[in-house]
């Protein structure tokens, strides 16, 4: 109720409680949807319900709290509501949730979002009939990418569940294990998150580390430290699988295709479609498969409908060797089909190290490098550090922003160009900037 004597609601909230829906709207929804559209990366089990990726539509409820909030904080709120009026970005940046295992990045082309996994965190759950496919894949290490809101709203029936993007899984069934080192850090603009990643099938486990590196428009993921030694069938990584949106361009040493409608290609360095790129390096290749894939929301939620519905869907994965490679990808927002063929073929990032110890990313042409350190050690490069504790990190020249993935809670000494910094981590994953 407003209050009788100023009209507003403001003078009766709490201004603490106030602040908690605040936050939740521009430090929370502000940065995992774009438009009105929710990635899936943070509904868990609520996928499995028929519209649930077009439900981000907050434009009432923004517009009321602009009316509630002090007037000096209005504006932010009708900003945002102006977002999902026209699809556009909220806000941009990049940006970690430590204490939720998520993070985001958002261009104005497009919006990425993150989920991990950590031994913090619970796994998604299959409940009340619901997520009867998703519950072994969501939210280990999966991630969505949302330009127009097209790309997964009512995919969830005809998914390869096995295939979410940024999913490693083999061919054998198997199930996610949680581990300490899960989180990242940001600059504001950039950063990087990294991720102890494991499944299982019954005593054995398939392990690997993974570093994605966000900047510029760019998602740089690397893949290393495998532990692989039994024998898992193929194992495979996904990139992509997303709604159809248009023809599907794709390249090799300086050859140009096009897919329309459906088919497929195996071997590929890079792919095109509905203005975004995707680069396989470091010895990978890419698998294209363009086509209709169908299913039925019953298959996910036992209450919902058995009619069967089928889409058109690009999927791009990478398949490794019995005894995988150091590999990675990149995901390109922003750039059209010549500058990312460009980009394929003169990358403007650097591997500095991809193994179980350290995966480092330099971008030279920005003097900004990053790096997750999974035991002590050095990334080398243009702009060298140097730890004595695990933590992820994000550097230049003369700027030098770290946390602790594993909440540890630890005091690590980093050394760069001969200055030596001894640096509190904070508790619960939170980044600090040291300089």
């Amino acid at each position: 109720k407003h209050c009788a004597s100023s009209g507003r609601a403001h003078d009766e909230i709490p201004p603490a409680r106030r602040d908690i829906v605040s936050r939740y709207l521009l430090d929370g929804i502000r940065w995992t949807s774009r438009g009105i559209f929710n990635t899936p990366a943070g509904l868990d089990r609520a996928i499995c319900r028929p519209g649930a990726l077009a439900l981000a539509d907050f434009r009432q409820e923004l517009e009321q709290w602009a009316g509630i909030v002090p007037p000096g904080e209005a504006d932010a709120f009708r900003l945002f509501k102006q977002s999902q009026d026209n699809g556009g970005p909220a806000v941009t940046g990049f940006r970690v949730f430590p204490v939720g295992d998520m993070a985001a990045y958002a261009t104005l082309d497009a919006t990425l979002v993150l989920k991990l996994l950590s031994d913090r965190t619970l796994p998604t759950e299959s409940f009340s009939g619901e997520n009867l496919k998703g519950w072994p894949f969501i939210g280990n290490g999966d991630h969505y990418l949302i330009a127009n809101g097209r790309e997964y709203t009512g995919l969830p029936p005809v998914w390869n569940w096995e295939r979410l993007p940024g999913l490693t899984t083999a061919a054998y069934p198997t199930t996610q294990v949680p581990t300490a080192f899960a989180g990242g850090v940001s600059n504001g603009e950039s950063g990087v998150v990294a991720m102890d990643y494991r499944r299982a099938r019954g005593g054995e486990v398939l392990e690997l580390r993974k570093t994605w590196a966000f900047h510029d428009g760019l998602m740089v993921a690397l893949l290393g430290g495998w532990n692989s030694s039994n024998n898992w069938g193929q194992i495979t990584t996904s990139v992509e699988q997303c709604r159809l949106q248009g023809s599907v361009s794709h390249g090799s040493d300086g050859h140009v295709e096009h897919i329309a409608g459906r088919g497929a290609a195996l071997g590929v360095q890079w792919a095109y479609h509905n203005g975004v790129g995707y680069i396989a390096f470091g010895g990978a290749t890419l698998m294209l498969q363009v086509g209709p894939q169908s299913g039925t929301w019953r298959s996910l939620h036992r209450d919902a409908s058995p009619e069967i519905v089928s889409e058109d869907v690009l999927s791009i994965a990478i398949e490794h060797s019995v005894r995988p490679s150091p590999a990675g990808y990149a995901i390109v927002m922003g750039r059209s089909l010549e500058e990312l063929r460009q980009m394929a073929e003169a990358p403007p990032w650097q591997v500095l190290r991809n193994d179980r110890d350290c995966q480092a990313i330099g971008f030279p042409l920005d003097d900004l490098a990053m790096a997750a350190f999974y035991s002590p050690g050095a990334t080398g490069g243009a702009l060298p550090i140097s730890v004595d504790q695990p933590c992820v990190a994000t550097w230049t020249a003369d700027s030098l922003w770290t946390a602790d993935a594993a909440w540890h809670g630890q005091e690590v000494r980093i050394e760069r160009a001969g200055d030596v910094f001894h640096v509190v981590l904070p508790p619960k994953g939170f980044g600090v900037q040291v300089e």
